[in-house]
């Protein structure tokens, strides 16, 4: 009883981050690959897709039987949901739905407005596509022929994003786009150093001076692939002519492996989510106690949160990984971490569940 008074407590993910809500049936089969979307329309409603079965006749792109193909058949589809995750009430978004599949939307990078009205998604034919959840409006941006555009909200409110045209890793030529305004766009300098394509962690944008139009976006990126825990803040101010990177380390743990980022809806933070390997907190204590009792590092997950502008980090919570099958360090989604509206709470799926913590 005694060594577990004189153990220091360590803050386990699981124990801090409470299930909210079912997240049964979000993944979806993108054939190479399964990806998980679902987005905050509030601190209380998300926005999410799963399968639902349809009554189709015809063709419609699927293989069947000439003789069974004017039958009615039961065919499984992507649809657009919002949920309240608190009476677990459930409303099918059909026009937002039809618009996705229309435009032959990949669910894969589907990223909300920051005012939770707009969707944006790469469609068929080379081109970006914004649609209005509510599936009053969608509006297809065709890309030139040969050209690679990514397009990113900025801001902290209100629904405009930034196309940004590259090739070969290099970013020559950036626009604004205003869906109060749809169809006009601003020309904006195209950031010279800035990472076309981003990898992972996934490029991320934002406007942190309210009230001032593309004074300083953060576009945020790893700097350097071949080490992993190495992470920047690059800002970029977008109105001069050729903006320069103002880098801003990040502090993280030693020998991390970044998993993951996601900034803070107002820019001021950043939560991390990085592999360590170290030493159950037990064996650790007991190693130090009695240098010969053996203390093996074991791989662990720790969601961290920063401040951009370099302030210390704080541990949320660990996940500590069993070595077992299941093993719960596998169960968690690592690209589902996101920011809840208000930037005091950080989200992710775990198994089945779509959990919620309290972030530092």
């Amino acid at each position: 009883m005694t060594i577990w008074l004189l153990l220091p407590r360590e803050r386990l993910l699981l124990e801090r981050a409470r299930p909210v809500t079912s997240a049964h049936g979000w993944s979806v089969d993108r054939g190479p690959d399964a990806c998980t979307f679902y987005a905050w329309l509030s601190d209380h409603e998300v926005l999410c897709t799963h399968a639902r079965s349809v009554t189709r006749t015809g063709f419609d792109g699927i293989d069947w039987d000439p003789a069974e193909r004017w039958k009615p058949k039961d065919v499984p589809t992507l649809c657009f949901c919002r949920r309240d995750v608190g009476t677990g009430r459930e409303e099918v978004l059909q026009g937002l739905t039809d618009s996705f599949h229309k435009t032959h939307g990949d669910i894969d990078g589907v990223s909300l407005s920051p005012d939770g009205r707009w969707l944006l998604w790469d469609g068929s034919a080379d081109s970006t596509v914004c649609a209005a959840v509510d599936g009053s409006r969608c509006t297809r941006y065709r890309w030139p022929k040969g050209r690679a555009f990514e397009s990113i909200w900025i801001g902290a409110t209100g629904a405009r994003w930034i196309e940004i045209e590259g090739d070969r890793g290099t970013a020559f030529r950036a626009a604004v786009h205003d869906e109060a305004h749809p169809g006009a766009k601003t020309p904006v300098s195209a950031p010279v150093s800035y990472a076309f394509g981003g990898g992972l962690p996934r490029t991320v944008a934002i406007d942190t001076v309210a009230g001032t139009a593309l004074q300083a976006p953060i576009i945020w990126q790893r700097t350097n692939p071949e080490i992993p825990s190495s992470v920047n803040i690059a800002e970029y101010d977008l109105a001069k002519p050729k903006p320069a990177a103002r880098i801003l380390p990040q502090q993280l743990p030693a020998r991390a492996k970044v998993l993951r980022l996601c900034l803070s809806p107002d820019g001021t933070r950043l939560a991390s989510l990085v592999e360590i390997e170290t030493p159950s907190p037990l064996a650790a204590w007991l190693h130090r106690l009695m240098p010969s009792y053996p203390a093996p590092p074991n791989k662990c997950l720790q969601l961290c949160v920063s401040r951009v502008d370099g302030g210390g980090m704080e541990v949320s919570g660990s996940l500590h990984s069993t070595g077992q099958d299941p093993d719960p360090w596998k169960l968690l989604d690592f690209d589902t971490l996101q920011w809840l509206p208000g930037g005091r709470k950080l989200s992710f799926v775990y198994g089945h569940d779509l959990r919620v913590v309290d972030a530092p």
